[in-house]
Order: C-alpha cells, then sequence, then structure tokens
C-alpha cells in the first residue's frame, strides 16, 4: 500500500468501530468524531516535512495493520519475569491493548489514588478533569497519528495523585504485544495529572514478542502542578519489526520538576516526540534518552522544550549507539520566549557509529528572544577512539573486548544516570545484550 491506502485502511476500520452504539452520545465520543473529521483532511507525513525529513514511513505503508482483536480464550499471558522490573510495584498489564486484570497488580494503593484503565474512568461527564485534559489535545494537536490516536480512544491509563500525596512505590504501566496471524495496531492514552506537592515514579514499558509485526502508537499526557516532581521512565523493547510512533505532552506550573529516561532498544521504525511547556517560574525538565540501532532499525528522537516563563530551567541529554544499517536520529528544539528571562537551557546529544555504513542525523536547535539567558547545544557523531582501543590492547585486553568495553561505557553514562536501582540493573541488562 502507499500512504494514501493506509489511510483510507485505517478510516474504514475507524467508521466500523465507531458505528456500535455504545460509543454515541458520549464526551469521548464526539472527541473521537473531531479528530474522525481532521483526518479527512491529514496527511502522513513525508521527507519533505522538516520534521520527517530523516524518517521515511515507505517500510510502515507495506503493512495491512488492523485493529487489535480482544483476545482468545485459550490465551496464555507471558511470563512475567520477562517484563517484570520492580519488585514491589503497582502494575497494570496490556496485552495487544487489552487490560489485563490478571496480571495487574493494584492491592494497598490509597483510594485517594485514581489508577484505572482509561475506559473505566468516570468520561460521563463533558466539564470532568478527565475529559477536559482530553479535549485540550484534541482541540490542539493536528498531526496524523496523534490524530488517529484520539480517534481510536478507548484503552490506555488515567493516573491521577492528588495534593502532597509521594507515592512510596513505582507505577508500571506494561504494553505487550504478542506474534498474531495478521499484523495489528493499538492506541494507547495515557493520562498522568500530579496535583500540587504530589510526587511519583512512572514507568511505561512497551515489549513485544520476537518476530511480530504491529503497530503501536501511544499518547501520552503529562501535567505536574506546582511543586509536584514526577519522575518518569520510557523503556521501549518492542520486536525487530515493530513499529512504534509515540508522544508525549507534559504541562509544568511553578515549581515542578519532571525527569525522564527514554530507551529505546527495539523496534523497526521507532519515533518518540516529547513536548515539554515549562509554564511557571522555577519548573525544572531533565530529558535523558539512550537509543541503539542495528540491522536496519531506525530510530528517531524528537523533543521540544517550550520555556514561557521567566526562572526556568532544562537539560538534555541524549546519546545513540548504530551500527550495521542502523540509523539513529535526533532533534531537539528548545524555545526560549521574549519574556523568559533568567532561561538555563543546556543540550547534548552524542552518536556513535560502530560500522561504516551506520547513519546518524542530528540537529539540536535553540531559539532564543530573550536576553538575560544561559544556554548551550552541541552534537557530535563519531567512531571508538583508536588512541583508547590502543591503550586497552597494551593491557591485555583483546581488540574486540576492549571495543567492546568503550561502546558499553559509552551507553551507560546514560544508564547509569538512572536514580533507581532497579530500574538501572534491568536496563543495563538489555543494553549490555544489545551491544554483545
Amino acid at each position: 500500500m502507499n500512504a494514501n491506502e493506509t489511510k483510507q485502511h485505517f478510516l474504514r476500520q475507524l467508521d466500523a468501530w465507531l458505528a456500535n452504539p455504545e460509543h454515541r452520545d458520549t464526551p469521548i465520543h464526539r472527541l473521537r468524531q473531531a479528530a474522525r473529521e481532521r483526518l479527512d483532511v491529514s496527511q502522513f507525513p513525508t521527507t519533505k516535512n522538516e520534521d520527517w525529513k530523516y524518517t521515511n514511513l515507505k517500510p510502515f505503508f507495506e503493512n495491512d495493520f488492523h485493529f487489535a482483536p480482544q483476545l482468545g480464550t485459550g490465551f496464555q499471558l507471558p511470563d512475567a519475569k520477562s517484563y517484570q522490573i520492580h519488585a514491589d510495584a503497582w502494575t497494570m498489564v496490556f496485552v495487544n491493548g487489552h487490560f489485563q486484570p490478571a496480571a495487574s497488580r493494584l492491592d494497598g494503593l490509597d483510594e485517594s489514588i485514581t489508577l484505572v484503565p482509561l475506559d473505566k474512568a468516570d468520561t460521563s461527564r463533558p466539564d470532568s478533569d478527565l475529559v477536559r485534559i482530553l479535549d485540550c489535545m484534541g482541540r490542539t494537536e493536528e498531526d496524523i497519528f496523534s490524530d488517529l490516536a484520539t480517534a481510536f480512544l478507548h484503552n490506555g491509563v488515567y493516573l491521577h495523585i492528588p495534593k502532597n500525596v509521594k507515592l512510596d512505590k513505582p507505577i508500571h504501566l506494561v504494553y505487550l504485544s504478542t506474534d498474531s496471524e495478521t499484523p495489528f495496531f493499538t492506541a494507547p492514552r495515557n493520562i498522568i495529572a500530579l496535583d500540587q506537592g504530589a510526587e511519583a515514579v512512572v514507568t511505561e514499558h512497551f515489549q513485544g514478542a520476537e518476530g511480530a509485526i504491529y503497530h503501536s502508537n501511544p499518547l501520552t499526557q503529562i501535567l505536574v502542578a506546582e511543586n509536584a516532581n514526577l519522575t518518569h521512565n520510557k523503556l521501549g523493547l518492542e520486536s525487530e519489526y515493530a513499529y512504534h510512533v509515540g508522544r508525549m505532552v507534559v504541562n509544568q506550573s511553578q515549581d515542578s520538576r519532571f525527569s525522564t529516561w527514554s530507551f529505546t532498544l527495539g523496534g523497526r521504525l521507532v519515533r518518540n516526540e516529547i513536548d515539554v511547556l515549562l509554564d511557571g517560574s522555577g519548573s525544572e525538565v531533565h530529558l535523558n534518552g539512550l537509543y541503539i540501532a542495528t540491522g536496519e532499525q531506525h530510530m528517531d528522537n524528537q523533543t521540544y522544550i517550550d520555556h514561557a516563563v521567566p526562572h526556568t530551567t532544562s537539560t538534555e541529554h541524549y546519546r545513540g549507539v548504530m551500527n550495521d544499517h542502523g540509523h539513529g536520529v535526533f532533534t531537539g528544539r528548545v524555545l526560549v520566549r521574549q519574556d523568559a528571562q533568567k532561561t538555563d537551557a543546556q543540550q547534548m546529544n552524542k552518536n556513535l557509529l560502530l560500522s561504516k555504513t551506520a547513519q546518524a542525523d542530528t540537529r539540536p536547535q535553540l531559539e532564543i528572544f530573550a536576553d538575560d539567558v544561559k544556554a548551550s547545544h552541541g552534537a557530535t557523531v563519531g567512531q571508538l577512539d583508536e588512541d583508547q582501543i590502543f591503550y586497552l590492547r597494551s593491557r591485555g585486553i583483546g581488540e574486540a573486548a576492549a571495543r567492546h568495553l568503550l561502546t558499553q561505557a559509552f551507553a551507560n553514562e546514560i544508564v547509569d544516570s538512572v536514580p533507581h536501582e532497579e530500574m538501572g540493573n534491568f536496563v543495563h541488562s538489555i543494553v549490555n545484550q544489545r551491544l554483545s
């Protein structure tokens, strides 16, 4: 199929799904319909679009993705050991987009905290907080993947943490994709809202079975209120034939803090987009990422940080390791508005090429309209330092082992910065496997 045929294929499935009477006359259904109308005039991006200059969707169009069906009665859950990160965490597990209560662990969660599948949340009132959040994204977002996620809106997670509540255990959101007779797609929507002074650790975890062909199109909205603190992880362990296009939109209030670690360690074509609005004085955002592309893998990271008010801080540190024909892309845009004096914005992207056919494209961008700002950005693309290899070999280490040690050291600078030991240990083991 080509781009237009793929779009029409999605629309036919969407129209059949929306025709279900149970979806009608609800605030959510109206959001779906508005997204459906936008899809009539939306087009899939091409490399002529500046934001998609280095990412060609042609392999995506070669697949005939179908809406993920309900799991059969004979379905067996994957072994929890394959995706379990935390020894003790509140966990919600989805398989092919469908919530699995038997595999989830929510016992002991304070009653003041809302952590439910999105389709179980109260969306009956158009003036509810959840509907307002969903509607905000529906009205402001124009890209076709976000519109597809909104039009197919039905699964995902709603997390709300009330004022001054500090969670003593992490929350682990697991999205598993299994092998299927036909390629399928899912569009989970996660809403994470922290009220004033709340604190939490949340991990979004996407993992696919070996050989599975599917498209994951998650959309996450995060609201961090005054003095709230959210530590966030995104772990991408999609199958080698998977397509993952994910978007995360973050809105921060005064003196809030948001820190995230993104690990893209699987997938055929992966694109991660992060949009952050620093809308309160004293707010901080810290973005960290590691992507490893081998074989024919393509991994694209797009970040956008909007310093809208004075006295805000942002840091970005992304690293990529590419081997074989792997292709890594990083575009980091930082906007400092005219009134955003005393902004501190730091950005760095480093890429390591392990073969002559590996590729890396990096575009750090600063747009500064204020005059009292501290800002810097940098990017590097290179190979392993031959002097360092020579030094290790002179100490009795073989060439292959020396290269492996240096590559691990390069990648582990991001992994070692993860503040939670269990998460760091889990990612360490995966990274070492990918680099071996």
